[in-house]
């Protein structure tokens, strides 16, 4: 079937993996396929797909035309992650941990698998974590920081960086900080 971008698992009522693209653009017809999705984002950002279900050889294939140091694939699933990293062993991937106990241990199992980033909930973002991350060489991105106190708070603790909603305000209190933004988080 046909890769697409789309957040969550349904689309008014029909179940995404088991509809065919053409269904799915006759319920949303501004849904992209992951190929459209590269084809407009080639060369004009980076891009941190967060992949929630897809067969990693299909993925890895997709994915192979667009620019490695643009391209950071993140998942809650290690399974996913685990496939990734053989089929395209050169990608960047990153890991969400998905509760309070798998984010203590989110540091050390990234690091044993070989990920780059591990991209704990903001409030899960704590100093421990992004110590601990820090010292398998590990960067830390939050999620979703919408307002300035908790970017303020990630960037006490360290944090390499953050997924926004707001990123002209985000990138706005940055340099009132004096800080300048970067939009890769692996450099």
């Amino acid at each position: 079937g046909t890769l697409v971008i789309h957040h969550d698992a349904e689309v008014n009522g029909l179940a995404i993996r088991d509809a065919g693209f053409e269904q799915l653009r006759a319920k949303r017809p501004e849904m992209p396929s992951l190929e459209e999705y590269l084809d407009l984002a080639r060369g004009r950002c980076f891009l941190n797909l967060e992949i929630k279900r897809a067969d990693p050889a299909a993925l890895a294939r997709a994915l192979s035309s667009f620019e490695a140091d643009c391209l950071l694939v993140s998942s809650f699933s290690l399974e996913i992650l685990r496939g990734l990293r053989e089929a395209a062993p050169g990608l960047a991937l990153g890991l969400l941990p998905d509760s309070l106990i798998r984010n203590s241990e989110a540091a050390d199992a990234a690091a044993a698998e070989g990920f780059r980033v591990i991209l704990p909930f903001e409030l899960l973002a704590t100093r421990h974590l992004v110590e601990r991350a820090h010292r398998h060489g590990l960067k830390v991105v939050a999620w979703t920081v919408n307002l300035a106190p908790a970017l303020d708070l990630l960037l006490e603790r360290g944090a390499d960086g953050i997924i926004t909603d707001r990123y002209p305000a985000m990138r706005e209190h940055l340099a009132g900080r004096g800080i300048t933004a970067v939009d890769s988080p692996l450099g």
